[in-house]
């Protein structure tokens, strides 16, 4: 069922084709409707079952962090120490592996299991009383739930008898708050594995007991221990030497609450719950103090997604840290999932969270910006990783896992109404830009109505134009055809474009465009070659078998063009790349030669030069970045070797994307340096690139791009002469403005601006699409706004 909001954008997407579109149909597209979005909530985890695509695309993130961990681990040696494979380093991601086994099913988290508790000798760590030694006994007594005579839990019991029989104060024993979720549910493992309720009486008067010494009733979270709190009267803060605040007090003079510590805390709650019978009358104390720390924790979730290493003082910390963000995620997740938590408040911080800790996990698994150890915030950045981060991110991502199982309840969110309005938007720029010249494509008169200048290179321009906008528009296309007005308007552009490619690329028809000259053509079959790779279903699936063999001939003949030592290099690497995709032959060297050279070229900071100088211009988001991204993805398809620098590249890509986001100022415009300005906001290619791949770093926020971006392409499109009188782009930046054009651009080269939409390949579900707007890097800077700095990789 569609709202009124949502005929509204229809009605302003069909006007195009009723005589073209006003400013103002523009703008009432923009302002239409607040779509509802269905996500997904659940109960139960569905090991077993039919996995859903959300769930695939989940556990395959589980098994690659768990994949890379285990072959980059920290604690393998020093067997006998609190360091090594016994400890709570290990034994906190062994909470996670146990978890993502149970939730998924896959039998390498167990196997791994078992070898760990055989290879431990089914000890705990050395420190009899410490809790951080006891947390590797969580698995083992879940390993004894599978099989009672495989796990050996003697020495579990023996350590737990004793600690038992010396009736130790609570404060005393569990005196730092991370102990709360390393030591309690042993306790509570044991009542279930063994049937003996002492020990679950025994972990109750414990935690309630250390529950009083570290917990601030007033902020509704704990101390790290003793030594954090103001308000002790044995208190010795300690200075910072070239500082004036208490060493644990924030900079803006609040009490210092740590993320990571507060995290334990919060994951602990759900592993003892689990527990607890729902009638047994201790549970509810349980359920009081999550419910309490649920809501302090939703409220210091920043825009980003993640929290801080501070909770009270966010602004001090920069980037958000993995860890304690896993942790919240998992237990508000859980909490969802249970219902014991209002979906309404804080199933949509669980989203947020997740795609924030997404964008922590690197390409190759590494789950990254976790704090070191440590007792209090500290320094982190994309590339610190350890294995309790990793085992939080199994947490979350177990219970997000069960949230999207099939046939759960569904979570309505209504997006804000902007972000409905933005996407309609969008949707109707691109219409107006490739309207007049994809129909006459389709129709086979590209070459007689693409408006024509008098210059060299026109004759390329029906290629340049049709290579270029079918590019900038093919992950919209992938999205296929749909019942709704967009969907609709989706079918009859895939019709056209598959008719446009069948006429372009036929030698025996009037309209072949100019595929057979040495120079030009390479680049512009590279764009198309780049179409087909961003739309294999809906451009290369649709298209006939002739079709696809005069597609075939017309990328080979690019190959007479022996490309110089620049930014050309990647357009012979992907025309081979989509030979190698659609074929599964083509020939290597122009992909490792373009790989090679680059990396070579690279000047850091997310930066290439164009050859071996550096210029300054947008030619790494018009071609460099994204071509290097999408001709390696392809060769990881194929299992390639070449394809080990794509997380490297992504990685270069993900920052070039941030300062991208940064240049774009407060009033939605960029700076407009160097060469191919004409090309408008195809500019910004890699930020929307970045976005389409869900890779944005937490520190741009969808809601942010998606605004900073559709600012940028109002301000562009709607400048008068953007459009000639028959609805045909022009040449310029900001309106009809010819000499900003290059000898080499004509009226094809122009649709390259169509690079800036990239982002409209996201389902209109996608949090991009959902989230409510934000401002972005230069408006909060330059409205006042106290914010980390920026830092270059």
């Amino acid at each position: 069922m569609y709202s009124r909001n949502k005929i509204a954008v229809a009605s302003a997407v069909c006007s195009l084709f009723a005589g073209g579109l006003s400013t103002g149909v523009i703008g009432a597209a923009e302002a239409a409707g607040t779509a509802e979005v269905a996500g997904v909530a659940g109960t139960a985890g569905t090991t077993g079952a039919t996995a859903t695509p959300a769930q695939i695309e989940i556990a395959g993130a589980m098994r690659r962090a768990f994949d890379w961990q285990i072959t980059h681990r920290t604690t393998d040696k020093d067997v006998d120490t609190s360091s090594g494979p016994r400890g709570w380093v290990h034994g906190a991601f062994m909470t996670g592996v146990m978890e993502a086994y149970r939730t998924t099913g896959d039998a390498a988290y167990l196997d791994y299991a078992w070898k760990t508790g055989g290879g431990n000798s089914w000890k705990p760590g050395p420190r009899p009383e410490h809790g951080d030694d006891h947390v590797i006994g969580q698995s083992y007594l879940e390993l004894a739930e599978i099989d009672r005579d495989r796990a050996d839990i003697k020495p579990i019991v023996g350590t737990f008898d004793r600690l038992l029989a010396e009736k130790h104060d609570g404060a005393k024993l569990l005196w730092w708050c991370d102990s709360l979720y390393m030591q309690p549910q042993v306790w509570a493992r044991l009542t279930k594995v063994t049937g003996d309720p002492k020990y679950l009486a025994e972990m109750d008067r414990l935690y309630w007991e250390s529950h009083g010494f570290l917990y601030d009733r007033d902020e509704h979270l704990f101390f790290r221990d003793k030594g954090y709190m103001p308000h002790d009267r044995d208190f010795k803060p300690v200075r910072v030497k070239n500082g004036r605040n208490d060493y644990f007090l924030e900079r803006n003079g609040k009490k210092m609450f740590w993320s990571r510590g507060n995290g334990w805390v919060f994951a602990g709650l759900p592993r003892i719950m689990d527990y607890i019978p729902r009638d047994d009358p201790r549970r509810a104390r349980y359920e009081a103090l999550f419910k309490e720390m649920a809501a302090r924790i939703v409220g210091l979730q920043s825009p980003d997604g993640l929290w801080r290493m501070g909770l009270l003082d966010p602004a001090a910390y920069g980037h958000g840290e993995e860890s304690g963000s896993a942790f919240f995620i998992y237990g508000l997740a859980w909490g969802v999932r249970t219902g014991l938590l209002d979906a309404t408040v804080c199933h949509p911080a669980v989203e947020r969270g997740w795609r924030a800790l997404r964008a922590c996990q690197q390409p190759g698994g590494m789950v990254g910006y976790v704090q070191p150890i440590g007792a209090a915030p500290g320094k982190h950045s994309e590339n610190t990783s350890q294995e309790y981060g990793t085992g939080g991110f199994l947490l979350a991502a177990s219970e997000m896992y069960k949230l999207n199982a099939a046939g759960q309840p569904a979570f309505v969110a209504k997006p804000a109404l902007e972000a409905t309005g933005q996407r309609a938007y969008q949707v109707v720029v691109l219409t107006r830009i490739m309207e007049p010249m994809l129909t006459a494509a389709a129709g086979g008169m590209l070459k007689e109505k693409l408006p024509k200048i008098d210059t060299p290179r026109d004759r390329f321009a029906p290629l340049e134009a049709l290579g270029r906008g079918l590019a900038g528009i093919a992950p919209w296309l992938e999205l296929g055809p749909g019942d709704d007005a967009e969907g609709k308007l989706r079918a009859r552009y895939i019709d056209l474009a598959v008719k446009a490619i069948r006429h372009s690329t036929d030698p025996e028809s009037p309209a072949y465009v100019l595929f057979d000259e040495r120079g030009q053509p390479l680049v512009d079959t590279a764009f198309l070659a780049q179409a087909l790779l961003r739309a294999p279903e809906q451009l290369w699936g649709n298209l006939d078998g002739r079709t696809r063999a005069n597609v075939v001939a017309a990328l080979k003949i690019s190959r007479k063009t022996k490309p110089g030592k620049n930014n050309w290099e990647l357009f012979s690497a992907t025309v081979e790349a989509a030979l190698l995709k659609y074929t599964g032959e083509c020939d290597m060297k122009p992909i490792e030669t373009a790989v090679n050279d680059h990396n070579t070229w690279y000047k850091g900071d997310g930066a290439y030069g164009d050859g071996a100088q550096f210029h300054w211009d947008y030619y790494n988001s018009f071609v460099i970045q994204p071509m290097l991204w999408e001709v390696l993805e392809v060769c990881a398809e194929k299992n390639l070797p070449i394809a080990k620098h794509l997380p490297e590249i992504q990685k270069r890509a993900r920052r070039y994307a941030v300062v991208q986001e940064m240049l774009i100022s407060p009033e939605g415009t960029f700076p407009i340096i160097g060469r191919s300005s004409c090309y408008r906001f195809g500019a910004l290619q890699t930020l929307s690139l970045v976005a389409l791949r869900n890779q944005l770093p937490p520190t741009v926020t969808p809601g942010a791009a998606r605004s900073a971006l559709n600012a940028v392409i109002k301000r562009m499109i709607e400048a008068p002469g953007t459009f000639d009188k028959n609805g045909w782009l022009q040449r310029g930046v900001v309106g009809d403005q010819p000499q900003m054009a290059e000898s080499y651009i004509n009226n094809g080269s122009i649709y390259l601006c169509t690079f800036g939409l990239l982002q409209l390949g996201l389902p209109p579900d996608d949090p991009f699409w959902t989230e409510p707007g934000r401002p972005w890097t230069q408006q909060r800077l330059w409205s006042g706004e106290d914010m980390p700095a920026d830092h270059s990789i």
